[in-house]
């Protein structure tokens, strides 16, 4: 375990951070602000990122964890990732990825649920694609997608849904449901199906 703030703000931290697999937890805080690590490598058996883990690491550019199923608030926010990949995550919380304006890529195959503001990740001179290929309901707070708004979302955004989902997408529109129960649309650049 690696506790709260244990390396917060330690901007003196520099090179690569390889966290062994023996590392099941990250705490709240724990490397917020360390924007001096070039490299970072997570663990196979991390299971848990806390709040705000890694918020302004902006050298962290790829996430690959196999076993994570939530991703805590705000633990990505400011990072500079491009890829992202969490095969087992269920859960986004509120600004999980905001302002992670490099991501060309978030692969989220067993997403369920996206909390507000968790994916405000565009930017209007970067293409990303999200894939919510989740073969079960997606709920999605109403200000998962913030910039819908401002018209990135269907000029940005390529969304990659599983097939059982083709009856809730009209053209580019998807249509899926609040926490609440109320329906909610969105419409992106170009919507696909996978299994």
């Amino acid at each position: 375990v690696i506790e709260d703030r244990a390396f917060a703000s330690c901007i003196g931290l520099r090179g690569s951070l390889i966290i062994p697999d023996s590392v099941i937890s990250i705490g709240e805080y724990a490397f917020s602000g360390c924007s001096g690590i070039k490299e970072f490598s997570l663990g196979n058996e991390l299971e848990t990122i806390g709040d705000y883990a890694f918020h302004y690491c902006e050298n962290l550019t790829s996430l690959y964890a196999p076993k994570v199923q939530i991703v805590h608030e705000g633990a990505f926010t400011m990072t500079g990732l491009v890829t992202v990949e969490l095969p087992e995550a269920t859960t986004l919380e509120y600004i999980a990825f905001m302002e992670c304006k490099a991501l060309t890529s978030i692969k989220l195959p067993k997403i369920t649920t996206v909390g507000g503001l968790a994916l405000d990740v565009v930017d209007p001179d970067t293409e990303v694609t999200i894939y919510l290929t989740a073969d079960s309901d997606i709920v999605l707070d109403e200000e998962c997608f913030w910039w819908v708004d401002n018209e990135l979302l269907d000029e940005e955004v390529n969304l990659v849904l599983h097939n059982n989902k083709q009856s809730q997408v009209n053209g580019n529109t998807w249509t899926t449901k609040t926490p609440d129960g109320e329906n909610v649309s969105f419409t992106f650049k170009s919507i696909a199906f996978a299994d």
